[in-house]
């Protein structure tokens, strides 16, 4: 599967070592987000940033470097070191989908997001999300409509998603982009 359950990883997921170590005396995340990197030195500040700027503070964001060969790992360094919340992951490059179950893996936080390196997120996005999940106890994911921008950031006028509540029987149509995907870890 693009996504496994984190209580159902694969053996090869669930025995690799990973190098992240966690923060000393700081609780879980509330929210974890999951951004998978190839050769995203072009785009990793702005995404970092946007989830640095997020109104909801209590997450941690998992950086899984699928084998860049660019400066994305000197990019993520630089930027951990001002914020203890930002992790990073390398693995040899095994694409993104093995990217997200990796961070899946690693993962704190009771509720999981994704953010691809080249795409950000509104200033309002993770409190939104945790807020319709908090209040109604019977979802268990979330989404929102994604604008589609270019490469220098400008609004192509174009939307991805769906404003209705959609079941898993939609899946085939692709109404959600899974950027904007927020649930329950468990």
């Amino acid at each position: 599967p693009a996504l496994v359950k984190r209580t159902q990883k694969s053996a090869d997921v669930a025995s690799q070592e990973y190098s992240m170590q966690a923060i000393p005396n700081n609780p879980a995340p509330l929210v974890s987000i999951v951004m998978p990197a190839f050769n995203a030195a072009r785009f990793l500040e702005e995404a970092v940033s946007s989830v640095v700027a997020q109104d909801l503070e209590d997450w941690e964001l998992i950086v899984v470097d699928d084998g860049s060969t660019d400066d994305t790992r000197k990019i993520i360094a630089g930027l951990m070191k001002g914020d203890p919340r930002i992790k990073y992951q390398h693995q040899e490059k095994r694409g993104v989908s093995r990217a997200r179950n990796v961070g899946i893996a690693i993962a704190q936080g009771e509720f999981i997001s994704f953010l691809d390196a080249d795409d950000t997120l509104p200033p309002n996005s993770l409190s939104a999300r945790l807020e319709a999940l908090c209040t109604d106890s019977s979802l268990t994911l979330v989404h929102s409509i994604v604008d589609i921008i270019d490469e220098s950031g400008n609004n192509l006028g174009l939307k991805l998603g769906s404003e209705s509540d959609i079941s898993f029987d939609d899946a085939w149509r692709n109404p959600a982009h899974l950027n904007t995907v927020t649930g329950k870890s468990e």
